[in-house]
């Protein structure tokens, strides 16, 4: 995917995420369907992920990777709980930031573009429940 299409996406993403995912459920939390990087930079960039559960702050998940130029668009597989999560990123030379799904509702998408030594987060809505049941866990 290159960078207008991603441009492309968020933007139509973001205005999603501000109307909201219709859900019968009255939790407190977005639950998170998809998580993917996209590498910004024209050369190799090295990412840390770090995804904690908001309400107990276990790690539910950590790992690194080396996001390419060609193609720039990574899904990371499921590895997260139907909970509240807090999900980290940084680039290896930067801060770490993070996208938290409480104060959300219904599902979620969310794109962690990492750029130079940053990575920003973008969240827009999901078709919910998620497509395999055995992704989430309690």
């Amino acid at each position: 995917m290159k960078r207008r299409q991603f441009l492309r996406i968020t933007a139509g993403g973001g205005i999603g995420i501000l109307a909201g995912c219709s859900s019968t459920d009255s939790k407190e939390y977005a639950t998170m369907q998809e998580f993917s990087f996209v590498n910004t930079e024209s050369t190799e960039v090295t990412v840390e992920l770090r995804i904690e559960r908001t309400d107990t702050d276990e790690v539910v998940h950590t790992e690194t990777r080396e996001l390419t130029v060609d193609p720039d668009w990574i899904m990371v597989d499921c590895v997260w709980p139907d909970a509240p999560v807090t999900v980290m990123a940084r680039h290896e030379d930067g801060e770490w930031n993070s996208f938290n799904t409480e104060d959300k509702d219904g599902c979620v998408s969310v794109i962690a573009e990492v750029g130079d030594q940053e990575t920003s987060f973008y969240a827009h809505n999901a078709e919910c429940p998620i497509d395999s049941s055995s992704c989430h866990t309690d």
